[in-house]
């Protein structure tokens, strides 16, 4: 996954993990099976006895217009060759960028059991997964190779008891592959089924163009809705949306530290996240909640069957689901209706907006900082500087994510797939941008 890749993730998914959290209704809910029926029963019951609406006519909204450079489309042409590396068992001596696979038996000097023991682990030479000490160490190895020694860990440690800290490390290579990027000629694109390399990157760059018409249309919706709310006066909630809100956020934050082996409690501590940045996460979610059903009942807005069938059968071929039944399980109904009255809601501030273009570079509200540590490793931080603790590789053209190794029974390929999880997590920080 290369930088670009990642950004454009964040911005782009909008759809936050649910599933497991439950559902509530707040009104009486529509089982007629009838494409014209309404939907009822969804929003919440006597939101303007919760919020005073606002002048919502005219508001000057930006609009941004994402432009695809040509450095983009060459950054994606890498992407799709990194997409299709192989592994190649070799018999040579090690060497950087090479795939090791080893058992490994790592134990903090003076303690007799091991914080760290895995058998058939495999490790991106080059990459400084346990430490670039680590990595020198397993440099020039060959299969069957019997290493052992101690490394000293400063704060920049991978395992938070590593640091600093000495650790002896008793380490036996089993296998050394090598990562195999095809070329880029005419032979590969052939592949892609595309007759030349112009076709193939025409294609990405209309990819790329209505990819970022996507994250126009959403920006702007989202940019409407928060000026309207900021016009808006909120005087208290029922507490039954208080509780749905707040549960949906600690279930959604569940799944997060779930996905990467840590408990509720640690993801708080390693996002820096207090009791009071979750509570205003909560009452903004429930703000929300209230100004899109006032406005919806004030505006009339509703949704059928034939609406929600629609938005179920173009969303669920957008996140690469097999079946809309799928789709539907995993995000539930209820929220599947909450997006779909957002975007009714935000269409029809727009219809009465004063929308100005603005000519915007994907990167724009991203700030890529060199490391001064290591000139290879970027972090990624948003311009207010909330960093996120993302490290890039620049050699690499790849992204690391610490996880605790011992605290997650997860294959890499399964942590890899649950990553969207984290790129929803970076989302809702985008949103907060917005």
């Amino acid at each position: 996954m290369s930088k670009k890749s990642l950004i454009l993730l964040a911005g782009l998914l909008t759809v936050a993990v649910t599933a497991g959290c439950g559902s509530i209704s707040f009104g009486e809910q529509t089982t007629e099976d009838s494409s014209d029926k309404v939907i009822t029963g969804y929003l919440v019951e006597n939101a303007d006895s919760y919020v005073t609406l606002g002048d919502y006519d005219g508001l000057e909204v930006e609009r941004p217009i994402y432009t695809v450079s040509d450095e983009e489309v060459d950054m994606e042409v890498e992407n799709r060759l990194y997409d299709n590396y192989q592994y190649l068992d070799v018999e040579r001596p090690s060497q950087d960028g090479d795939v090791l696979t080893a058992d490994i038996t790592a134990t903090i000097e003076g303690e007799s059991a091991p914080t760290f023991s895995e058998t058939d682990y495999t490790l991106d030479l080059g990459y400084g997964e346990l430490g670039s000490d680590v990595d020198e160490q397993l440099m020039d190895c060959n299969v069957g190779d019997h290493k052992t020694f101690s490394v000293t860990f400063d704060d920049d440690a991978w395992y938070e008891e590593w640091i600093g800290k000495t650790v002896n490390f008793d380490i036996t290579i089993t296998n050394i592959q090598e990562v195999i990027v095809p070329e880029y000629d005419d032979s590969f694109v052939e592949t892609l089924g595309f007759d030349s390399k112009d076709a193939f990157e025409k294609s990405i760059r209309e990819d790329l163009e209505k990819t970022y018409a996507e994250q126009s249309t959403y920006d702007t919706r989202e940019n409407v809705l928060l000026a309207a709310m900021e016009n808006c006066e909120f005087n208290g909630y029922p507490d039954k949306l208080y509780d749905y809100c707040a549960e949906s956020l600690r279930e959604r934050y569940r799944s997060f530290a779930e996905a990467f082996g840590m408990s509720e409690e640690e993801f708080y501590e390693a996002s820096d996240m207090t009791d009071e940045d979750l509570e205003d996460e909560i009452l903004e979610d429930i703000n929300r909640k209230l100004f899109v059903s006032a406005l919806c009942n004030a505006e009339n807005i509703q949704i059928t069957e034939s609406d929600y069938t629609a938005y179920v059968e173009e969303q669920y071929v957008l996140w690469q689901y097999e079946t809309t039944e799928d789709f539907v399980q995993d995000y539930g109904k209820e929220y599947l209706l909450w997006n779909i009255y957002e975007e009714k809601a935000a269409d029809l501030l727009l219809s009465k907006a004063d929308i100005t273009d603005v000519l915007t570079a994907m990167d724009d509200d991203w700030d890529l900082d060199e490391d001064d540590g290591d000139d290879d490793d970027y972090d990624i931080e948003f311009v207010d500087g909330d960093d996120l603790d993302i490290e890039f590789d620049e050699d690499e053209d790849d992204f690391e994510i610490e996880y605790d190794e011992d605290e997650t029974d997860k294959t890499d390929d399964e942590l890899y797939d649950n990553l969207g999880i984290f790129y929803d997590f970076l989302d809702d920080f985008s949103e907060d941008e917005n």
